[in-house]
């Protein structure tokens, strides 16, 4: 499978923002892009994955989820 346009500076820019992390929380994810918690979590594409009762959006899902935004 091919990586959409933009991909890798997407993900550069993620991991740069949140250092030695595999995932954020939807609450840093709210801060970091600007948009409210409900209306990622609404959101059907939106990468959140739900472990242990909390959410976690892994940055490789979220740089590919922004590309295709």
């Amino acid at each position: 499978m091919r990586e959409a346009e933009g991909y890798r500076p997407q993900l550069e820019l993620l991991t740069d923002m949140f250092p030695g992390r595999a995932a954020i929380t939807v609450n840093e994810c709210q801060t970091a892009l600007g948009i409210d918690r409900r209306t990622l979590l609404a959101e059907r594409e939106f990468p959140a994955r739900k472990i242990g009762g909390k959410y976690a959006v892994p940055l490789t899902e979220l740089a590919r989820w922004l590309t295709r935004k």
